[in-house]
């Protein structure tokens, strides 16, 4: 395995990772101190990224973003946009269900990704793949059908997201070529055109109002500052992951990874939280999907192992901005 392959590897490691703990970090927010207000924590998040961006770029210089101009907007509108509708509908899908479904059903990102990558770059994939993906989708499915804590809002929200994180990753790469940014800096403008749009939605949607209601018993709870902060702190870290998995690898073997992470994401969330009703209809759906994963994984290790390097020896790619 040579540097580049384990580079990959490294990459997509530390998305897996990141992208478990945050779901754990944002569910414990929802169901454990019943803080149902999503595009506040939403607004949070947007906050503290758009906060880090700035001091690290405007005040230390240690990253390069773009300049404020209609023209640079308007090259990562499309960006933009998938990036305000993934973030809400992915924390309301998780309000509403548990991490097990919640996971499962986030497999149809994956052939999202197919379908965006199809018609919008021309991409064209091997049978076996396809199917592996058609069998993880068909287990949602099954899963969904065994839901005993079927969650008309959360199947809804859950699909959105699938659809918008589709996009987002797709259009991770064409952003990237049409502005020349590094990955950090691409965060900037999806941060700052979102982050009005969702105080307000938090204002239309009355989470303000709620906010007075909620329990005051768990504001005085050290543990939900800690999960509060880290939802906010590491959704950034987790935007800059999906960047350097999509730019280092692919959209789609970035989607991949996220299917295998959330073998682990069912695995503890069948037990972490107490809120998983058995039946046995889902849990075959939960398994199925599991093994479909696994098989992907596999399918995607063996084209990443026979992948040949497209530069010659000794020449390196050009430096990458920060």
């Amino acid at each position: 395995m040579n540097s580049a392959q384990l580079k990959s590897i490294g990459i997509a490691g530390f998305y897996a990772t990141v992208s478990i703990t945050i779901t754990f970090f944002n569910r414990a927010v929802f169901y454990s101190y019943k803080f149902n207000f999503p595009n506040i924590v939403s607004a949070l998040q947007m906050m503290f990224s758009l906060s880090f961006l700035i001091l690290f770029g405007k005040i230390f210089h240690q990253i390069q973003l773009p300049a404020l101009s209609w023209e640079n907007f308007n090259r990562q509108s499309l960006h933009s946009f998938f990036f305000l509708t993934n973030v809400p509908t992915g924390l309301a899908a998780l309000r509403y269900l548990n991490i097990p479904m919640f996971s499962t059903l986030r497999r149809i990102t994956t052939l999202l990704v197919m379908v965006f990558d199809f018609f919008w770059r021309g991409i064209k994939l091997p049978s076996d793949e396809v199917i592996s993906v058609v069998v993880m989708v068909l287990a949602a499915a099954v899963a969904g059908v065994g839901d005993l804590q079927f969650s008309f809002l959360g199947y809804l929200f859950c699909f959105l997201n699938c659809v918008f994180t589709a996009g987002f990753l797709v259009s991770t790469r064409k952003a990237k070529a049409d502005t020349h940014l590094g990955d950090v800096a691409l965060l900037f403008y999806p941060n700052l055109t979102a982050i009005g749009f969702m105080v307000l939605l938090a204002w239309v949607s009355g989470e303000f109002d709620g906010l007075a209601l909620w329990p005051r018993e768990f504001a005085s709870n050290p543990m939900f500052w800690v999960c509060l902060s880290m939802s906010a702190v590491q959704a950034f870290i987790l935007n800059y992951a999906t960047f350097l998995c999509s730019n280092h690898n692919s959209p789609l073997a970035t989607s991949v990874t996220g299917q295998i992470k959330n073998i682990a994401q069912i695995s503890l969330g069948m037990v972490w939280f107490g809120d998983v009703q058995y039946d046995p209809l889902n849990t075959v759906g939960l398994v199925i999907g599991i093994v479909a994963s696994i098989w992907y994984g596999y399918l995607k290790y063996q084209q990443t192992a026979s992948r040949k390097p497209i530069l010659p020896a000794g020449i390196s790619e050009p430096a990458r901005r920060v």
